[in-house]
């Protein structure tokens, strides 16, 4: 008798540990689905910065090549371009950082799936014995 209350609070225990990992596991994929939303974001972001960039480079070389223009536009254009670039190496910076948490995010989760396969297999074992 005293077996089987061990045997079944050791059930409990593990359905419990099981139940709570799998509530921290879906905090965890809302977290990575945020994430990965915000890193969208940044992506879109840095596509439509490197698209003015490319426009004001453009718009840089036409300077450039037709000498006798408007300096005061090639100094504009040298100003927004690099402003551009500066936006858009910071921007490049966030996306690589918040990739590397979603890794550690993803990592983590794959650890708290891992537990949570071990403590059913644990469950169903006790079951079975």
């Amino acid at each position: 008798q005293r077996m089987l209350e061990k045997s079944q609070q050791m059930v409990d225990d593990a359905v419990e540990l099981s139940g709570k990992r799998s509530r921290e596991i879906d905090e965890r994929d809302k977290e990575i689905g945020a994430r990965d939303r915000q890193i969208q974001g940044l992506v879109e972001k840095l596509q439509e910065q490197e698209r003015e960039r490319d426009t004001y480079r453009a718009q840089l070389e036409q300077v450039d090549q037709g000498a006798g223009r408007n300096r005061e536009l090639l100094e504009e254009s040298r100003k927004n371009l690099e402003l551009l670039a500066r936006d858009v190496e910071e921007g490049q910076a966030a996306l690589r950082e918040t990739q590397m948490e979603a890794e550690r995010w993803q990592e983590q989760h794959a650890e708290g799936e891992k537990a949570h396969q071990e403590a059913l297999r644990m469950h169903q074992q006790a079951h079975q014995d």
